[in-house]
């Protein structure tokens, strides 16, 4: 069997590094990827490929997901979309860079590569894509908040509504994570 290979944000610490070393274990290949250079490296000491994907800037996440193709031979069989971060605070005490910030890495960066890689996906006839979000974008549907972490936690559980007609998806809930795992299937 050939070995897989999964692309995985946010490495550094928590979830994603779990992930990055159990995959691992399991025979998968990981390109686990952080948001600074000094936490690929700890990564790199640890046995596992890694480079910077930071969401927030665009160069970084097409330079992110060039080199997961190159180093994949074009080839990723699930992308681990789980980089993110809150801003404690309510809307209105938040400067607005912040909340440009927020969005930027916790929606926009992972759509964007979502975007990068799914044509090799298509292509290929298959793939995963999960994305991790905090169980907190429930809220933004069951009551009126202004907590920024809810709101753009709402908009990636809104994502595989949007890759429908060619995707299909199934929602796992734990008590403190969301993770909607998006299969692509070919056209």
């Amino acid at each position: 069997m050939t070995q897989r290979t999964i692309l995985i944000t946010g490495c550094s610490s928590g979830i994603g590094l779990d992930a990055a070393h159990t995959l691992a274990q399991r025979g998968w290949r990981v390109l686990a990827t952080c948001r600074q250079e000094k936490d690929c490296e700890i990564l790199r000491a640890e046995g596992l490929e890694s480079f910077v994907l930071n969401y927030e800037n665009t160069e970084s996440v097409q330079a992110g997901a060039a080199q997961a193709l190159r180093l994949s031979g074009g080839k990723i069989d699930a992308l681990f979309n789980n980089g993110a971060y809150a801003i404690p605070g309510l809307v209105e005490d938040l400067p607005r860079n912040a909340l440009r910030a927020i969005f930027d890495t916790n929606v926009f960066g992972q759509f964007e590569l979502i975007n990068l890689l799914l044509p090799a996906m298509r292509q290929q006839g298959h793939g995963r894509i999960v994305n991790c979000s905090s169980v907190l974008g429930f809220a933004a549907e069951l009551q009126d908040t202004h907590d920024n972490l809810v709101h753009s936690t709402a908009v990636i559980f809104g994502l595989p509504h949007k890759l429908n007609g060619f995707c299909s998806f199934r929602a796992l809930i734990g008590s403190t994570l969301l993770c909607l795992l998006t299969r692509v299937s070919s056209l």
